[in-house]
């Protein structure tokens, strides 16, 4: 699956291929992201079945992101999740179809000797050895809309192979396709803020390329610059999201002014994979920051992850570390027609402080200033 996976990014890389080079990226950096975890645990690299399930994972993140877009009346950005879909789905087992399913039933219920409904987890079993993917069984999702021809057919060959038959009432042997246990339990979705690292960097160059930005100001030009960034010195790169002692360069705001830089640094929003980015900056020894900043904390999540509540979470962490700062508040704004994010604010406990003025290099717009006591 590994060698598989890797010819297949450096055909990618070697065509250009623009279309599916990101994607496959972000497979390898999932998996990259598992062997770092299972090093840690002292097990062994990723195994094939255990990137099956990596597989199945993206698979559904991208269907649950494309119905949000959907939903959003954004068909592009679903018609680029489900092209992902794709790509991904090109390296999974190929589902089964219903002759497939039921022969497989048939043959499990005459090699268990299953005669009646107690033999029921011995069928179960029997199936999630011949026919139960990593991809959590999705192939029976279709069958789970129809079970009555399957159930026939299973009560059939136990009247065949036993002379009884294995339902009982409603119950009947149902194949595992609507038994919740053949599903692979869905953890629920934990995000950390982590340092970034060159471990973490594929996966987030990743979602670059897929055309989201950071910076929520700049936009695109941030993202063009941090790919070049990357490029050019992925070390130099990582480092300079990392400046407590504000050593870097003067920053330069949208209308070409520069100014000097804070002290700061940025985290990046995870969830195994690259789901965002979360920045922090002070002035040494206040509270207050200078007029051309627009608050101590900054976030942005990719656009195929909103929506599950990474950003309020993020927050959340960043304010631990802004604690250890030894700030009394942190303050942040949001623009007033982003309801979204000033939700993220509220649940975090910032109230408001009233109307904010942007500075001149910002167009000087008018916005919302919330503060969150520490």
């Amino acid at each position: 699956m590994r060698a598989k996976i890797a010819e297949s990014l450096k055909s990618a890389m070697k065509a250009q291929d623009k279309h599916r080079l990101p994607t496959l990226r972000l497979i390898q950096a999932a998996i990259h992201d598992r062997d770092i975890a299972n090093r840690g645990s002292a097990k062994d690299p990723a195994s094939d079945e255990e990137i099956l399930q990596i597989l199945a994972k993206m698979v559904k993140q991208r269907e649950e992101s494309a119905k949000a877009f959907e939903d959003g009346k954004r068909p592009e950005l679903a018609a680029q999740e489900r092209g992902e879909m794709e790509i991904i789905r090109g390296f999974l087992p190929t589902p089964l179809d219903d002759a497939a399913v039921t022969a497989a039933a048939r043959e499990a219920i005459v090699a268990t000797g299953a005669a009646s409904q107690k033999d029921m987890g011995k069928v179960i079993a029997a199936l999630k050895q011949k026919i139960c993917r990593p991809d959590g069984f999705r192939q029976g999702q279709r069958h789970r809309q129809r079970p009555a021809a399957v159930r026939a057919d299973t009560a059939s060959v136990a009247k065949e192979s036993r002379g009884r038959d294995i339902t009982s009432g409603q119950e009947t042997v149902r194949t595992g396709l609507s038994e919740p246990s053949l599903d692979l339990p869905e953890s629920p979705t934990i995000i950390e803020i982590v340092k970034p690292t060159l471990e973490h960097l594929p996966s987030y160059k990743a979602a670059l390329e897929r055309g989201w930005s950071p910076d929520n100001v700049r936009l695109m030009e941030a993202t063009r610059e941090q790919l070049a960034a990357i490029d050019e010195d992925p070390a130099a790169f990582l480092a300079s999201l990392d400046d407590p002692e504000a050593k870097g360069g003067p920053i330069t705001l949208p209308d070409g002014t520069t100014v000097p830089r804070l002290p700061g640094f940025r985290r990046w929003i995870w969830d195994g994979e690259a789901a965002g980015s979360i920045g922090f900056r002070w002035q040494p020894g206040t509270a207050a920051l200078p007029s051309h900043v627009l608050g101590h904390i900054g976030y942005a999540v990719v656009p195929w992850k909103r929506g599950r509540g990474y950003a309020t979470e993020a927050l959340r962490l960043m304010l631990d570390e802004a604690r250890a700062v030894g700030l009394p508040y942190v303050e942040i704004t949001t623009d007033l027609d982003n309801p979204a994010s000033q939700k993220v604010v509220l649940a975090n406990g910032g109230r408001v402080v009233g109307p904010f003025i942007k500075d001149a290099a910002y167009g000087g717009a008018e916005s919302l200033l919330f503060r969150i006591d520490l």
